[in-house]
């Protein structure tokens, strides 16, 4: 994510900071769900109560435990005046990790006026966030369990909910006015508009059907595959390709004009721009294109289907990597120009490998994100004639006391600071010098092919730098690691 601080709403460069992370109290891993038992097999009677919360150090009611999620199904009626904006109803196709007399989900607000669980009908409680559902039968550890829930109101933020302030961190759906909305739900948003397993490190399918008034577009990330369009309604089928964490699911509803065309390696491409704006598409996104080949290049192949960006009007100056098409508000567009600043495109694309297909294990991890995504603008800077790699990490190093915070223990009041973008980038720029450009190259394509569609820790990384460097460098590593990640002092970087 990049979201522009003071510096950069006058001159519509740079954006705020990011995250760190730390290897306590790290959730696992998701893994593959057990076979489905038969269904003859008894339903247990000695199941336990699912937890509200998976152990995160920043968020611990974040997520819950008990099960996974396989799909999320969204089907959404929405409108753009009255006092309830969204009719939907989500499909919630998940297997418990163990025997469930009871099981949570993350929903904030809206009223909800069924839940079945199976076909059968579920009670259900409402505290906050976190609602509480109770089958009819306990549930089976392995077996594959169908949740439904209806429900309607208004979508909102998390408001209080996250101590981290601004959009970023009071996130979610956002209503921007003109009949246009939209979803930043980085960290803990997606319980602002679908029932859901609302940590990253439970990766799911997330497929949208979305209704709308006539004349407006819904734009969701993975691949448009039906619309169909009546006299004063119009609707959109979305399906994801490849499983992904519920912050990084959106739904874009505005007057826009889309633009479908192929893009390198067979992915194809949909970007979405502001309908009064069409001359966006072949300027602020004409490049994209060039961009995933060379960050192929870099980091091996593009991990998704499809691909794409939306520019949205009315926005705070914000971008989020949504997977598969990243959300930008028109805000940060370089006026002069009508451009989108090639570091925030490159940022947000670069998440496509790291942050969203290889995501955090918790959320004090957020630098495996940030600073990855801020060593890929930074290249791609360089790649255009811009400032050398150095030099950015330079200019980003010289004079910034908020870099003495550690990027793995910044807190959660840090949790968008500077340190975990910036520091977390020269992490990676010293890391290549010492390893060498082709070591490193294979590092980063490596760390993506072992965590492809799942989550993992700074523990990790170090490690695989470690084993890649050898017996000569792995203390060396180590060293590094020590000073740029969990130090509170910035070191200098390498002359």
């Amino acid at each position: 994510m990049r979201r522009a601080g003071p510096a950069v709403l006058a001159v519509l460069v740079a954006a705020a900071g990011l995250v760190g992370c730390s290897d306590d109290a790290a959730p696992q891993a998701r893994s593959e769900p057990r076979p489905s038992a038969e269904t003859t097999r008894p339903a247990p009677t000695d199941g336990v109560d699912g937890g509200d919360g998976v152990g995160d150090p920043y968020f611990p009611q974040a997520g819950n435990s008990g099960y996974q999620v396989e799909r999320y199904d969204l089907v959404m009626d929405v409108r753009i005046a009255g006092p309830d904006r969204l009719d939907a109803t989500a499909t919630i196709t998940l297997v418990p990790t163990e025997d469930l007399r009871s099981f949570h989900l993350d929903l904030l607000g809206f009223e909800v006026s069924k839940v079945t669980v199976d076909d059968a009908d579920a009670t259900f409680a409402r505290d906050g966030r976190e609602m509480v559902v109770t089958p009819e039968r306990q549930l089976s550890e392995g077996d594959t369990t169908t949740v439904v829930v209806t429900y309607s109101g208004s979508p909102g933020r998390t408001g209080s909910s996250s101590p981290t302030g601004g959009l970023i961190g009071d996130g979610g759906w956002v209503d921007l006015g003109d009949d246009w909305s939209t979803v930043i739900a980085e960290p803990i948003g997606a319980a602002t508009w679908f029932p859901s397993n609302d940590h990253p490190s439970d990766k799911a399918i997330v497929n949208v059907t979305a209704t709308v008034p006539a004349g407006l577009e819904a734009v969701a990330g993975g691949r448009l595959v039906e619309r169909t369009d009546a006299a004063d309604r119009s609707t959109f089928r979305w399906e994801a390709a490849e499983p992904m964490s519920p912050y990084l699911a959106s739904l874009t509803v505005g007057d826009m004009q889309l633009s479908e065309k192929d893009g390198p390696a067979g992915i194809r491409i949909l970007d979405g721009v502001p309908a009064r704006r069409p001359e966006l598409l072949d300027g602020a996104l004409s490049r994209f294109p060039e961009m995933i080949t060379f960050f192929t290049e870099r980091f091996g192949p593009y991990p998704f289907r499809d691909a794409g960006n939306v520019i949205v009007p009315g926005l705070e100056p914000v971008a989020l990597e949504t997977q598969t098409r990243s959300v930008h508000s028109e805000s940060i567009l370089e006026p002069a120009l009508g451009t989108l600043p090639d570091e925030v495109t490159a940022h947000e694309l670069t998440h496509q490998w790291f942050g969203d297909a290889v995501g955090p294990a918790d959320w004090s991890m957020i630098w495996l994100n940030e600073g990855f995504a801020t060593y890929g603008e930074w290249l791609w800077l360089e790649h255009i004639g811009g400032r050398t790699v150095m030099e950015s990490a330079r200019a980003a190093h010289d004079g910034d006391p908020d870099l003495n915070v550690p990027p793995a223990a910044p807190g959660v009041g840090q949790l968008f600071g500077r340190t975990v973008y910036q520091r977390g980038g020269m992490f990676l720029v010293e890391l290549g010098r010492l390893l060498g450009q082709p070591t490193f190259d294979q590092l980063l394509t490596t760390w993506v092919d072992q965590h492809r569609f799942g989550v993992a820790t700074t523990e990790q990384f170090v490690a695989l730098a470690v084993e890649m460097a050898g017996p000569d460098k792995g203390a060396q590593v180590t060293a590094l690691a020590d000073a740029w990640l969990h130090a509170e002092r910035i070191p200098e970087l390498t002359p």
